[in-house]
């Protein structure tokens, strides 16, 4: 219905099936254009949507439904490119369904239609969305509620055009998001109530967020229980709606109204500013500026604001410092995915987004795929086991693109306390492979069964589009070569150590690959002889057959063995390895060594000046020098490291990134820069990351945001024994490498 100015109804109107029982829940109103309606449609105890399209003089021009599951609820409607909408809703109950989305074009066709992936926990179960706000770049922000058995916490979803989840957050106390508001510059509020810890009061809050998930303020209501409902933004600041409970227990309806930060606009004294905030603009980019309480004006900076370019360097800026710098523009940024969960393995895709697998807490496989800039756009958690059986340890260890613009995901499950029956050194393991289309869907997968010992190890990717998944069971090394559709071409035993009678001899351990351009492949490992560790490696050839085999690359020399932990295939066709020393008194001590065609030694080189540093990763980069990562402890702080080396092996430069916990995956991409994953370790847990660093593992410009005239490879003087960077203030650098001669 319209109503009057006088608060007397214009006219009033009624759409739909008068046999049925239709709710209007959301509407686009857009006076002097096309408006719309939708809300559920109850026939005969069936569920519908139910949605109206209306011309600008208010009158109905099409009314249709559409079965998109039943217990249906619309939250919102949002327009769309062509004059269609966006309807966003939840179907099921609190313990069963989804939050959907639907997009229905301007003659009313159903375009599609997709769901938000559910927590993944015993506590929550089910997301249900309450509302949702449209981002310049045409994503959506949904808000609402995770339910679980007498539970509910506030979540939030930033999802792409096309409906993929990009991010999504939660806060840990019980509460919701009843309402979303966006305002200029894709900055959004968000409303509901909230119980903080040690609560038992539900508080209102409402919280700032710069439109990409990252909280910039909250405030919560004090002692008097507040329950927010809807908000929108005006201007420089924002209105919230609800109803607050009196001391007799009687709810009122509220009006809040604040300033850009959710403060109060005017002092308690009610002396409101001179100026309108328009007048307040101080020109900085990384400021927010408002009209103050009391009079004049008041700017306050946002660290995570983003802001235009102001440097070369720049593609998507962030201001730090309260100044527009260079932060996540594909030479560095820092992304934390998912607490409680470590990332083992990652890969490049030929879209610029980025696979990332590991593990979580649970114990189960994870695996999530990014955008460029290391954004999550959503993840998947999966068991290792097909009975319910306890696993110690599970986790996703290899990745691999696919040429459909998928990708391959390997993972392994322990139970680390159980043997196989009728063999009393075999300890249960499970393997499992899995091919993901490019849209998350589950193209196929291999499993083991429980009643065998089958451990994965690696993933080899060969030039034909086919791959080699490197596997062990208690007869030694396997290799089970796949083609795109999951087909196996070879599975063959590539690896048996010679067994003397010892323990565990005949065991291979700890499988590493690496490709060689013509279809071959090199494969490491380790096994027992004695209390000793011998690391071998063997060549297969374009059909999988093994052909040079060494027993032992590296010998013990007194100490306790090496393990083979990352294999890169060298220009010759022999190969680098990064190993682990294990000394006899204890501890570890990284090695990098060379290894000619035969498998023989060329040379080995020590990676550390003291015993705090351990490798995880080693890289071939497009500069052809190897970088090495891992984990260092300086002053009782873990911190990531990085080693530049040239094929000698000998150091170039050092670096240390300020981020507690190891490096795990390392790839080279772009312009030499390196893709990072790892485990970092955060005040309340630990998050895996993904971090993008330049080709020496620092920034690609100065804080100052001043960038370097050159780029690193026009910085090359030729000399053997220098090596060449390029510094973001003083240009080319070169620095004499030690010992090169």
């Amino acid at each position: 219905m319209r109503i009057a100015a006088d608060g007397k109804i214009d006219w009033k109107e009624k759409y739909g099936d008068t046999n049925a029982i239709e709710f209007c829940t959301a509407a686009l109103l857009q006076p002097g254009g096309v408006s719309w309606l939708a809300g559920p449609r109850v026939d005969q105890g069936l569920t519908s949507l139910s949605v109206v399209q209306l011309a600008p003089t208010w009158e109905a021009v099409w009314v249709k439904t559409y079965d998109v599951g039943s217990a249906l609820g619309v939250a919102q409607v949002l327009p769309q490119p062509g004059g269609g909408v966006l309807v966003v809703g939840k179907r099921g109950d609190t313990t069963t369904g989804q939050t959907w989305l639907a997009w229905i074009a301007a003659s009313g066709q159903l375009l599609g239609q997709k769901t938000l992936p559910n927590p993944l926990g015993s506590s929550y179960k089910v997301r249900h969305v309450r509302a949702a706000a449209l981002r310049s770049d045409g994503s959506a922000v949904l808000v609402g509620a995770e339910h679980g058995v007498a539970l509910q916490r506030p979540f939030s979803a930033l999802v792409k055009p096309d409906g993929e989840p990009w991010a999504i957050e939660t806060l840990p106390n019980q509460g919701a998001w009843n309402a979303v508001a966006a305002a200029a510059g894709d900055h959004l509020l968000l409303a509901g109530p909230y119980e903080p810890t040690g609560s038992q009061t539900q508080k209102g809050r409402i919280e700032g967020d710069d439109g990409w998930l990252n909280g910039e303020w909250s405030h919560e209501t004090g002692a008097v229980p507040v329950w927010y409902g809807a908000a929108a933004g005006i201007g420089h600041g924002w209105l919230a709606v609800g109803a607050a409970q009196t001391p007799t227990g009687v709810w009122r309806p509220i009006l809040l109204r604040t300033d850009s930060w959710g403060r109060d606009s005017c002092a308690e004294s009610g002396v409101c500013a001179v100026k309108p905030a328009q007048a307040c603009d101080d020109g900085k980019a990384c400021t927010i500026d408002g009209c103050g309480a009391v009079g004049g004006c008041s700017s306050q900076v946002v660290p995570a604001l983003r802001c235009l370019p102001d440097d070369a360097c720049s593609e998507v800026s962030a201001c730090t410092n309260g100044a527009c710098q260079q932060t996540d523009n594909g030479r560095l940024f820092l992304r934390k995915h998912a607490a409680q969960t470590t990332t083992y393995a990652l890969s490049p895709l030929a879209d610029g987004s980025v696979v990332v697998a590991g593990t979580t807490a649970g114990p189960q496989a994870w695996v999530g795929r990014t955008d460029a800039w290391g954004n999550l756009g959503w993840s998947d958690v999966y068991p290792l086991n097909a009975s319910p059986v306890a696993l110690t340890f599970a986790y996703a260890h290899a990745v691999a693109p696919t040429a459909d613009g998928g990708f391959l995901v390997a993972a392994n499950g322990r139970e680390n306390d159980k043997h196989i029956e009728g063999c009393t050194t075999c300890l249960k393991r499970w393997r499992r492979l899995r091919k993901y289309t490019a849209t998350k869907g589950l193209g196929w997968e291999i499993w083991s069964t429980a009643s065998t010992m089958q451990e994965s190890d690696d993933l080899v990717a060969h030039g034909d589009g086919t791959w080699s998944w490197l596997w062990r069971d208690a007869d030694g090394a396997r290799a089970t070569r796949l083609n795109q559709a999951g087909a196996v071409i070879a599975d063959k035993g590539i690896y048996a150590p010679p067994y003397d009678g010892t323990q565990l001899t005949k065991f291979a351990f700890a499988l590493r690959g690496a490709p060689l351009p013509n279809g071959e492949a090199w494969v490491a490992g380790w096994r027992w002889q004695g209390n000793v560790r011998h690391p071998w490696a063997v060549r297969l050839d374009a059909k999988g057959d093994p052909q040079a085999i060494n027993h032992t690359i590296v010998a013990a020399q007194g100490s306790s063995g090496h393990m083979p932990i990352k294999l890169v295939a060298a220009p010759d066709g022999g190969f680098f390895a990064l190993l682990h020393r294990l000394p006899a008194a204890g501890g570890v001590l990284p090695v990098l060594a060379r290894f000619d065609p035969a498998a023989s030694a060329v040379w080995q080189q020590p990676l550390q000046d003291d015993a705090n540093y351990v490798a995880w990763e080693l890289a071939w980069s497009q500069a052809g020098e190897l970088v090495v990562a891992g984990e260092a402890t300086k002053a009782g702080e873990l911190l990531q490291w990085f080693d530049r080396r040239n094929p000698a092996g000998q150091r170039l430069q050092r670096a240390l990134l300020p981020l507690a916990g190891p490096v795990f995956a390392l790839r080279p991409v772009g312009a030499g820069d390196l893709l990072v994953g790892g485990r970092g370790a955060w005040p309340d847990t630990w998050y895996a990351t993904l971090v993008r660093a330049s080709a020496w593992g620092q920034p690609g410009c100065k804080a100052a945001g001043v960038c370097a005239a050159k780029t690193a490879a026009a910085c090359d003087d030729g000399a053997p024994c220098t090596a060449d960077l390029c510094d973001a203030a003083q240009g080319c650098q070169h620095a004499v490498v030690a010992g090169c001669k």
